[in-house]
């Protein structure tokens, strides 16, 4: 008679080098950018100043800010809540966003709650770079250098588009949430 041990071992052996193979390439694979980070900045309102939380997601190749607009200058429904969305190029350790949703809904500052959207732009049929706010405004346009460290996610950008981040401009620095 015959052992069938053998291929019971060959399977295990099998099974292993897979096993291995699929572990190995997780750790090139790792992107430290995707998540929920969340910054916070003071300002200036009609009785002084308000802090605002500006929350940017990011996945892979997708992102979507959002935040809390007090800007009482036009007249529009404030506090308004914005989002926006689109696509993130990432090569290396440079990001490049490029906004392709923006939506407004009316904030309930009570409650914390928005609204569903009362206007949605896109930009296939809006020119929605003139709307832009928050951060994305800021780097529309322009490479990103992105910094993960812990639990701090911080963003240069070369507004002069020389390719150098040491610019005399501001780092954005988001926590994770």
């Amino acid at each position: 008679m015959r052992s069938r041990k053998f291929p019971g071992v060959f399977r295990i052996i099998l099974m292993v080098l897979i096993l291995c193979c699929f572990s190995c390439n997780k750790d090139e694979d790792y992107l430290p950018y995707p998540g929920r980070w969340m910054t916070t900045k003071g300002i200036p309102v009609s009785n002084g100043y308000t802090a605002v939380r500006y929350y940017l997601e990011l996945s892979e190749n997708r992102f979507i800010e959002s935040f809390v607009d007090y800007d009482q200058r036009q007249e529009i429904n404030y506090p308004k809540y914005v989002s926006i969305k689109g696509s993130v190029f990432v090569a290396g350790d440079i990001m490049t966003f490029t906004p392709e949703e923006l939506s407004y809904s009316t904030y309930d500052e009570n409650t914390s709650t928005h609204s569903e959207p009362y206007a949605v732009y896109t930009k296939e049929r809006d020119n929605i770079g003139s709307m832009l706010s928050g951060f994305i405004l800021l780097t529309a346009g322009h490479h990103v250098q992105y910094t993960v460290t812990g639990d701090k996610l911080t963003l240069k950008v070369d507004y002069n588009r020389n390719d150098d981040f040491s610019d005399d401009h501001p780092a954005y620095s988001y926590d994770r949430q």
